[in-house]
């Protein structure tokens, strides 16, 4: 399976999320899929990253050109696509995926879920999107886009591509019950 992470990647995150983010990254890692993702070494991503480089796990990296020179040192180790803009960067991950996993995250990783729900509602991809809600992170996100839906401004089928899950388990058992 190959997993799209999605994420944040701030050197300043909690510990209480790294540590259930690292369970998650080394029960897929034993599973033995593949991930894509920016290339970083801190944050969220930089969790999964880690667990994944140190064990020899497969990883393909997408670096954004406006973050070239950050990740230049992780680049030569694992195969790698500059793209010029975000978007770009999305198309890629989203085509060469089989499922998306949305770790907690900052502004980006917010924006990222956004364009998820646009892509689905487009017809873009077919991926289901796995949000870890790892100690409730993304309650507040669930409840603006619950509020979208009943004020009509979003539809109902956009979030039922997604699925929230609490903790590393539940994750994994997401990813096994749509594992092609």
């Amino acid at each position: 399976m190959r997993i799209f992470i999605c994420g944040g990647v701030n050197k300043k995150m909690k510990k209480e999320y790294i540590q259930g983010i690292h369970e998650f990254a080394e029960a897929i890692l034993e599973r033995n899929h593949s991930i894509i993702c920016v290339g970083s070494t801190t944050g969220a991503i930089g969790e999964v990253f880690n667990v994944y480089d140190k064990n020899n796990g497969k990883v393909k990296i997408l670096i954004p050109a406006c973050y070239y020179n950050e990740a230049e040192a992780i680049e030569s180790k694992h195969p790698s696509i500059i793209v010029n803009n975000l978007y770009i960067f999305q198309q890629i991950a989203l085509t060469n995926s089989d499922i998306i996993v949305v770790l907690p995250g900052g502004n980006g990783t917010l924006a990222e879920l956004h364009m998820l729900t646009d892509n689905i509602k487009a017809g873009y991809h077919k991926n289901k999107v796995i949000v870890y809600n790892i100690n409730g992170y993304y309650d507040h996100v669930i409840e603006t886009l619950n509020f979208m839906i009943n004020s009509g401004t979003m539809e109902k089928s956009q979030l039922d591509e997604f699925v929230f899950v609490k903790n590393a388990q539940e994750a994994v058992k997401a990813i096994d019950k749509y594992t092609k």
